[in-house]
């Protein structure tokens, strides 16, 4: 390995050739990127099923929106440095991220979509609870929820309405599966 150059321009023997020490760092960061994006799918995928806080629901997709604007530009430097023989699967990393992104967002535009009856709530209060009697903010906004709907009577209303969000929600995840079975059996029938 040369001593000459910068930091960033020198390399290291791989059994794939030179790696660049940049290359090295923007690889490393994908990683971390990745990371972010599979924690904050699986923290998604456990609210939505909870019918946890629409508002952090919301957070978690711009979170992710965000995650995969970092990863695409992770990517785009990347396939500045990597030999073109590596450009395929340098593409298919970000398309897998892209994909994984765009499920998770369109589930839970489904959710809020089917949840868009539900009155907002805030932590820590009830319906008819005076300023001073209100506990402190130690409770999630879904525990809220669910006790504001139980007391004022209308708790019944609520999980009947969020199960029919569920339902519809997978209803449309099986029209989406017989479209792409279809476009596959068409998609084969052009090959003959």
């Amino acid at each position: 390995m040369s001593v000459h150059g910068s930091e960033a321009n020198r390399g290291v023997e791989s059994e794939f050739g030179s790696v660049s020490l940049e290359e090295t760092r923007i690889r490393s960061k994908r990683s971390v990127v990745k990371r972010r994006i599979t924690t904050t799918l699986r923290k998604l995928e456990g609210l939505v099923a909870k019918f946890g806080s629409k508002t952090i629901i919301k957070g978690y997709v711009n979170n992710l929106s965000e995650y995969l604007k970092e990863a695409e530009a992770l990517n785009t430097q990347l396939l500045t440095l990597v030999h073109e023989s590596e450009h395929e699967a340098v593409l298919i990393w970000y398309e897998e991220q892209l994909e994984r992104v765009n499920d998770a967002k369109l589930e839970a535009e489904s959710h809020l979509e089917g949840r868009l009856h539900e009155v907002s709530s805030v932590a820590g209060t009830f319906p008819g609870m005076q300023e001073s009697a209100q506990i402190p903010n130690l409770i999630s906004s879904k525990s809220v929820m669910t006790c504001s709907s139980k007391s004022s009577g209308k708790g019944a209303e609520v999980r009947a309405k969020a199960f029919a969000a569920e339902l519809k929600a997978k209803q449309l995840m099986e029209e989406e599966e017989k479209r792409k079975q279809e476009l596959e059996k068409q998609l084969e029938l052009e090959k003959m």
